[in-house]
């Protein structure tokens, strides 16, 4: 029985309780033509300009990024 529960929280903590949110609720509330180009990426248009913005692994704020590529 000990086992088992140690190695729930093992998974546990291995998982986290991250959220993923959707990309939707991250960009700016003006972007247009957003397209999930997969494995966290996006494109988006705002202002006439063209952005690639990446989402961090789990949610995690720290591996967000948002680039412009005109």
């Amino acid at each position: 029985m000990m086992r088992i529960l140690l190695v729930l929280f093992i998974v546990c903590f291995f998982v986290g309780c991250g959220s993923q949110s959707n990309d939707r609720d991250i960009l700016p509330t003006n972007a247009e033509h957003v397209i999930d180009i997969g494995n966290g990426w996006v494109t988006f248009s705002l202002d006439g300009r063209e952005f690639l913005f990446h989402n961090g692994f789990m949610g995690y704020a720290g591996y967000e990024a948002i680039t412009c590529i005109d």
